[in-house]
Parts: C-alpha cells; structure tokens; sequence
C-alpha cells in the first residue's frame, strides 16, 4: 500500500472530542446500527470506529451506494470516447430497441439516465427483477413524461448503465474499474455477485476506507495523489446540483435530504456539498466548505435518520481553528472508538441444559434443532445432514464463527460471488454468531454475516413444551427498539418476522 491519510486529534482540526461521542452515543441509545464510520476534516482523519464484527479492511454492502461506482465508471467511458452524456440511448442499443418505441425514447440520453430524469412514472426495477431480460424489460416500460422532465429515483438505471459500459468496453464494471479506480486509489473488498448483465449492481461491497477514500477522489474532482485519472469538469457536475430532487410533493416516507438536488447518482445535502447514498445507512459525506469527509456505512431502515445526527452532533459543532478542548473527553473518545460492538453484553441468566426443537416447518432448511445450552451455546441442526453451531458464551459481548455453508438468504444465492479486489484473509460469506438469554428468559442467537451483510435474529424460548421459535430479520429489529419511530417505519418493522410452532423435548 503506496498511499495513506493523514491522522489527528479532532480538537487539532476543529472538532470537540464531545461532539464525536454525542454522535455515538445517540446512535447507541436509539439502536441505530452503525456498523463503522470515519470522520475526516482538513484530510486527517480524526475519528475511526467500528462495531465488531466489522473491522477495518472488511468488505460492506453498498447498496444504492454503487449507483455512484457505476457512474464513475460511466464516466471514465465516456473520457475514453465509447459514448458521449448527449448520446441517445436508442443510439447505443440499436437493434435491441423493441419495437413500436415511442419517440421519447429518442431523446433519452446518457445525461437523463445518470440524471434520474429517464420520464419513467415508476420505478422500473420491479418489474426488471421478474424478467428474463433486465434491459428489454427497461424498455419496454413507457416513458410518462418528456425525458429531461421529470425526476424519479429509478432502481433500474444503474443495471442499464452497468450494461452499457460492459457492451461498449468489454468488461463489467468492476472490471473496468479496476485498473481505472480501483488500484490507483488502493480500493479494496470489492465484491459483487455476478448476474446476466455482468454485476448485480445492488449487491456490491467495498470497505469503509475504500468509501472514504472515492468520496475524497469526487471532492478533488478526479485527482488522487497528485494525477488526475478523470476528467475534471465530469466530476464537477456529478457532484453538483443539476436536476431538482423532490419528484412528488408530500412523499409517505421522505428524507430531508433528498430535497436538496441531484448529480450523476450523487445527492447533494440540506447543509452543503454531495453525498454517496445508500440503502441502510451507507453513506459518503463531503461538505467542502468545511473541509469535512465522513465515511459511514451501516444497517439502519430509517433512511433519514444518520444524517441528521451528523448534521446535530457534529458539522454543527466545527470551529474554523483548532481548540484546546478536553484531554479527558478525547481520552473518553479513543477508548470508546476502541470498544464498538454489536455482540451482546449482559449477565442475564437463563436455563441450562440440552433442549430440541422440532420445527412445524423449515427454516432455512432446518427441521429440528438441538440446544445445549451451558457456559458455551452449541446449537445443533439437522441441515445438510448435520451441523454443529458454537454460538459462543451468552452475553460475553464476543462473536464466534460459523459453518459457511448454512443457508442464509443474503449468502447462498443462485448467483456467484465475484471478487474484483479481495482483501486478504477475509473471507465476504464468513458467518458469526452471538447469543444471550432475554428479559423473559429466552435464548436469543444472532447471525451476522461480514460482507454480505446478512443479519438474523433466532429466539428459542426454552420452557414451555408447546412453543414456537421466533426468526427475525435485523434490520427491522433495531428500530422497533426506538424511542418514537415514526407511524410509516413502524409499519415496517419486522417485515419478514416468522413465527414458527415447534415441539420442545
């Protein structure tokens, strides 16, 4: 590794070590899950954390987060002469234009997809994902308004976009990425699972650093360490405000921050400058004018809610130059940054002993399950035959490693995994596991996966012969533990909670 960030106290670059853990703090007591974040002003980075599992190197899902590597990727394309932002999109697509198109789609251009002003009036990914044909599937969905007209947050852009790049240079955009972006900027854990169009765009992964470390490369308009490797006035306005953001006036669910304009796949924000996006909370912050960069990635359903808490605890706090602050408090700081975790801390106790459940239906492929439950929590399964589970110590605060091959949603996919830039001796479908025993006695086991970000909550009340077992989705769970969730999120936690009667032995 050639290239390294500068580091610093917070109180040397302005920031009071209090205003950090405030920050964190609030995003404890409100169950936020953050999963890792850096803070970096005057390009010192002056806070680092992460909840374990999570560590520094290890690959997250980015989700709509990649909608920005793919226009990046865009427009390293058109630098290189493969398309141009006014090109038509029936121009690129030929023959593969279906038949009978309206004349609309003659005037969508590169700069309306990257736009999000295609004219669709829904968003097309939906039906894409029913489809044996993801791009005809796009289409053939009929454009509302007068491309240019109309912005719509479309899902089914970036799959279109990623196949443009692969059709006119050879490789998907990982690929293509790779020698372009991803080793000058020293990127890593660059996952994705590989699809019928190259990547599956929602799927792909890359580590905290590696966010920081793009954000910062669209902060100094495609210059990295003293090169420019992209063009200067396409970065300018990928990260500008050139389309309004608010498609429909009062929106059920709307972030406040999708209200302040849009670039090439890059929000701006209520407070100044652009922002990398991402479902769950994966974030790439840059205000310029205070000279602040923040990384975040993590696994929270309210949309809204971490960028509001940077806006409160932390940009709202900078002074222009350094302060004395409190060594206690930035003492208070370095010890917490070094204690994140997500694994259970308590010293509840629960029932002891060997207990088996035999489920009314699968889960996971799992008819029955057989518990020994002592200073160590060993769940067995009669999965693939058999496999034995070291869930750990309850309440230990600690993770433990799991069998790769249980069949977890996120993980044991149809698709492959492509490892475009691998991060050694981390493997992106490792599996851990955490436990504790509840307020009603219950066991509670936690499945998480490192990269994938597969995360699931198992309850085993260990009691009553007739019972049932509780699966819980955990990204849903945290903000059923918040203090006042609005009505719209309440409404979706627990989407995909199952309850399942079992016959405890």
């Amino acid at each position: 590794m050639g290239y390294s960030f500068l580091r610093s106290t917070p109180e040397a670059q302005g920031i009071p070590s209090s205003a950090i853990l405030s920050f964190i703090e609030e995003v404890e007591r409100e169950h936020i899950e953050l999963n890792a974040f850096i803070l970096m002003r005057n390009n010192c980075i002056v806070a680092e954390g992460y909840w374990s599992p999570f560590r520094a190197g290890v690959p997250h899902r980015l989700f709509s987060a990649g909608k920005a590597v793919v226009a990046l990727a865009v427009m390293f394309a058109i630098q290189e002469g493969y398309f141009r932002l006014e090109t038509p999109i029936p121009a690129l697509l030929g023959r593969e234009m279906p038949e009978g198109y309206s004349d609309r789609w003659n005037r969508l251009t590169i700069y309306h997809m990257l736009t999000m002003h295609t004219g669709h009036g829904a968003d097309t990914f939906a039906a894409m994902l029913l489809a044996e044909d993801r791009i005809q599937s796009f289409l053939s969905q009929e454009l509302t308004y007068e491309p240019g007209t109309h912005f719509l947050y479309n899902n089914g852009v970036p799959d279109v976009l990623g196949y443009l790049v692969q059709k006119y240079t050879g490789q998907n955009v990982c690929a293509y990425l790779d020698s372009r972006l991803f080793k000058p900027l020293e990127m890593d854990g660059i996952y994705a699972a590989d699809g019928p169009f190259g990547i599956e765009m929602p799927t792909m992964c890359t580590s905290t650093q590696s966010m920081l470390k793009m954000t910062c490369f669209l902060r100094d308009n495609g210059r990295w360490n003293g090169k420019q490797l992209l063009d200067a006035e396409l970065v300018r306005m990928a990260t500008s405000y050139l389309v309004p953001s608010l498609q429909n006036p009062a929106p059920e669910i709307l972030a406040l921050d999708t209200m302040y304009g849009y670039g090439f796949q890059i929000w701006r924000n209520s407070v100044g400058g652009f922002r990398i996006d991402g479902g769950r909370g994966q974030f790439g912050i840059c205000i310029p004018d205070s000279g602040l960069v923040m990384a975040i990635q993590s696994n929270e359903q309210d949309q809204d809610i971490i960028p509001r808490l940077v806006w409160k605890h932390i940009t709202n706090k900078l002074f222009a130059n350094p302060i004395a602050g409190s060594p206690a408090d930035y003492r208070t700081l370095c010890s917490k940054l070094n204690t994140l975790s997500l694994a259970f801390r308590d010293t509840r106790e629960g029932c002891r002993g060997s207990f088996s459940f035999l489920l009314s239906q699968s889960l996971l492929e799992v008819t029955r399950l057989d518990v020994t439950a002592g200073e160590r929590v060993i769940l067995k399964t009669d999965y693939a035959g058999g496999m034995e589970i070291d869930c750990g110590t309850p309440g230990s605060g600690s993770w433990a490693p799991c069998p790769p091959g249980f069949a977890f949603p996120e993980i044991t996919d149809s698709n492959s995994i492509s490892i475009h830039r691998a991060v050694p001796g981390c493997d992106p479908t490792k599996v851990l596991a955490c436990c504790r025993y509840n307020d009603q006695g219950a066991l509670e086991i936690v499945f998480r996966s490192h990269g994938w970000l597969g995360g699931y909550y198992l309850t085993l009340p260990l009691k009553d012969a007739d019972t049932q077992i509780i699966w819980d989705t955990a990204y849903s769970y945290n903000v059923s533990r918040r203090s006042n969730p609005s009505v719209s999120l309440q409404r979706r936690v627990m989407p995909d909670r199952k309850l399942i009667p079992a016959k405890l032995g």
